[in-house]
């Protein structure tokens, strides 16, 4: 596969205060064919509507309407993915820009 199509899951749970920063550390990889699966999981903070205001076509987001675990939101968004290969972000942490890159290469 030259050019993998990569699914980036973000579980979000109460992080308004770090998940832009990892949002955009997505967003800025070197590596572009991305879809990048972001579940705020019901957030009792402002983290849905930070989530809500990024506008990338390579963005989907969902939204639990109850908490359900980081497991089982990850299981969701695992069910919703179209890539061939698959990474995890978590919300309160962010990558370098070539980190995607480099692990396509491996």
């Amino acid at each position: 596969m030259n050019n993998p199509l990569i699914s980036v899951f973000i579980p979000a749970y109460n992080c308004e205060e770090l998940i832009s920063y990892a949002i955009n550390s997505i967003l800025q990889q070197t590596y572009t064919n991305i879809e990048i699966l972001i579940a705020d999981d019901a957030s009792a903070d402002n983290t849905k509507n930070i989530i809500d205001s990024f506008q990338d076509k390579r963005i989907k987001t969902f939204h639990n309407k109850r908490n359900l675990g980081y497991l089982k939101t990850c299981n969701l968004l695992f069910k919703l993915a179209k890539g061939d290969y698959f990474a995890f972000q978590d919300a309160d942490d962010w990558s370098e820009p070539s980190r995607i890159e480099k692990q396509v290469e491996e």
